[in-house]
């Protein structure tokens, strides 16, 4: 015997007391996972990033919290080489899979990405919108019950409404 989960993100929406972010048009999500409406507080960790010469996480409490990341990673300021490759290339540490499994390590909640520019992050959601958009079903596993990291990616604009600035 075997379980199928179906999913499907109806009327969702990410809000905070300075705006709110419609779904698939300022947001949208990866995986499954299953989080009840609740208030979470968001926490800014810079790239997401914890290894031993460099941690975004140094002095930061993100348990129980949407922990917001930048996606990539940082570069030096004297060349256009990745801080912690040194090389033009990026190291493993910049990846989506290495800052969710860091985050939920840590006790967060959920991680918020946000794309370098807002026309990139359109790209991106241009690419999954027809197939987010459709309910989707899997095998029932542990990565799809109530408590799984929520994983959600949004541009510039959306965090900046999300905490009311206009940068």
């Amino acid at each position: 015997p075997f379980g199928l989960f179906k999913s499907y993100w109806d009327e969702v929406s990410l809000s905070s007391n300075k705006g709110t972010l419609s779904y698939l048009e300022d947001f949208f999500v990866y995986g499954n996972f299953s989080i009840e409406q609740q208030e979470l507080p968001l926490i800014f960790a810079g790239y997401g990033i914890e290894e031993p010469n460099y941690s975004d996480y140094k002095n930061l409490d993100i348990k129980g919290k949407v922990v917001v990341v930048l996606m990539g990673e940082p570069k030096e300021k004297e060349s256009d080489n990745y801080l912690l490759s040194g090389t033009d290339k990026p190291s493993k540490v910049s990846g989506t899979n290495y800052k969710i499994q860091k985050a939920g390590e840590k006790g967060a909640s959920a991680i918020l990405f946000v794309y370098d520019t807002d026309v990139m992050f359109k790209n991106r959601l241009n690419v999954y919108k027809p197939y987010l958009s459709k309910p989707s079903m899997s095998m029932q596993s542990d990565s799809n019950k109530a408590g799984s990291l929520g994983v959600f990616f949004t541009g510039k604009k959306g965090v900046a409404t999300l905490i009311g600035s206009d940068k």
